[in-house]
């Protein structure tokens, strides 16, 4: 996504924005924001590659050019906050949807609860020098305790 806001930031400065209705601005940005969208199903590799690079072409895109390029169609400040809004509610409502629609590996998984479970607790001991915390993590009671 970083390289995608790297790679947006000097094109905001070649498209010409004043050519553009406030719908195409908003058909245009929302175009290159698709693939974000598609790919909270499509798991593949490349495609992730290419909508996460998207997703920050279109977040420098939207931002810089509706703070500073598009004509405001009615008071500039309040224009303004009307896209900063906008931005955190498609920011929420996308995050919403990665998180419903994304199924978490450790769901159903029969070594226990995350981050306690067997399979990550030799990591958390190994990382841990307290003598008396390991003890109490490693006993056969917390093990008991961690696991479903």
């Amino acid at each position: 996504m970083y390289t995608g806001v790297v790679i947006g930031i000097p094109l905001v400065l070649v498209i010409d924005w004043a050519s553009m209705s406030f719908l195409q601005w908003v058909i245009f940005i929302s175009s290159i924001l698709a693939p974000t969208i598609i790919q909270i199903r499509v798991q593949r590799k490349i495609f992730k590659i290419m909508s996460r690079t998207l997703l920050g072409v279109s977040i420098s895109l939207y931002l810089i050019s509706g703070l500073f390029f598009i004509p405001p169609t009615f008071s500039k400040w309040l224009f303004r906050a009307l896209i900063l809004g906008i931005f955190v509610i498609v920011h929420q409502t996308l995050k919403r949807l990665r998180n419903r629609c994304t199924k978490s590996p450790c769901e159903d998984c029969p070594l226990g609860y995350y981050p306690t479970c067997e399979w990550n607790l030799p990591r958390l001991l190994a990382e841990n020098a307290d003598a008396e915390l390991l003890e109490a993590l490693s006993s056969d009671n917390m093990r008991n305790l961690i696991v479903k």
